[in-house]
């Protein structure tokens, strides 16, 4: 399934997908649960088919979970495995619920110690109302925390659109739209 949407996406739309998580926070099991032992089972599963259909240059982003705190549980048993760490391009994790900056220092010495990328892939604040100035700082000091304590080198916005949005139904930017535009165009990592 994920060999043939990479597969569709560049055939018709010239889109150049190189990396890719397995699951999104497989610690919370939103629509699949899998074990941290289990995880690296299936990630071989779909490395093996991505081989199959010539896709052996699209690499893996492991991890993806909701917070800081549970990434080194589900990064060791993939990333202790030769076969997914050379494909390996990034570690990554979501900012909800805990930044400590202790926490996110070992994150960071993980990514660092097998020589990897580091990825903050849901930045956000928490389920407050998104319109506000309060959401907009939140989320933007949990950019500022991933980039100095993670050393993240690449951060992702949780949400333009949808729930946790940056522009309202009628079309008004949120006080959260311009902090991004200023991340975007000054301190992108």
């Amino acid at each position: 399934l994920i060999a043939s949407y990479i597969i569709y996406a560049r055939d018709n739309y010239d889109a150049n997908i190189t990396a890719i998580s397995i699951q999104n926070e497989p610690n919370i099991g939103i629509y699949n649960y899998f074990s941290s032992s289990e995880l690296p089972n299936v990630t071989e599963a779909v490395l093996d088919s991505l081989d199959h259909f010539g896709l052996g240059y699209v690499k893996l982003h492991v991890g993806d979970v909701n917070e800081p705190g549970s990434a080194l549980a589900y990064y060791s048993p993939s990333m202790n495995r030769p076969d997914i760490a050379s494909r390996t391009q990034a570690v990554s994790y979501h900012t909800w619920h805990s930044m400590s900056p202790s926490v996110l220092n070992s994150v960071r010495d993980y990514a660092e110690g097998y020589g990897v990328s580091n990825w903050a892939t849901e930045v956000g604040y928490t389920s407050l109302d998104s319109s506000t100035f309060n959401w907009a700082i939140g989320s933007m000091e949990n950019h500022h925390l991933a980039m100095v304590h993670s050393n993240a080198n690449m951060t992702f916005q949780w949400t333009l659109g949808g729930a946790e949005t940056s522009i309202s139904k009628s079309g008004t930017p949120y006080p959260v739209y311009y902090a991004l535009k200023h991340i975007h165009q000054h301190i992108f990592p």
